[in-house]
């Protein structure tokens, strides 16, 4: 690689129009998305449409696969329908790991008389396991 005496200066000068560039086009950008935002002040789609233009990122749709078990699941309606099965079941599956709730005292006390045949202290630490 050949080294030229006003290489620096020729970086340096780069940098300079570089980030004028840049200046510019931030500039420009910023003014022209005020323009349009005055224009459609008074249409909600126009003002969505410009936002969306503006975030500059593009979603990208890609193909949703769901393993189900050991078999991979890639049709659309079958992953619509297992989301639906997990969602519709998932209250129930929890209320029965929750257990039965005591309705009235005698069942409060029967559940305190249980404690008490497993651990004096009701699922405490004893001082003496310390």
């Amino acid at each position: 690689m050949v080294k030229f005496p006003n290489s620096l200066e020729l970086v340096s000068k780069f940098k300079k129009h570089k980030n004028k560039l840049e200046q510019l086009i931030r500039q420009t950008k910023t003014d022209y998305y005020r323009k349009q935002i005055d224009k459609n002040k008074d249409n909600s789609r126009g003002l969505w449409n410009i936002v969306n233009e503006a975030k500059e990122t593009k979603i990208e749709i890609s193909e949703i696969e769901n393993i189900q078990g050991d078999k991979l699941i890639k049709e659309k309606r079958e992953i619509a329908n297992e989301f639906n099965k997990y969602f519709s079941e998932i209250g129930v599956n929890l209320a029965k790991k929750i257990g039965k709730t005591p309705e009235n005292e005698k069942e409060v006390a029967s559940m305190i008389k249980e404690l008490k045949k497993k651990n004096p202290l009701g699922g405490m630490v004893s001082p003496q396991q310390h």
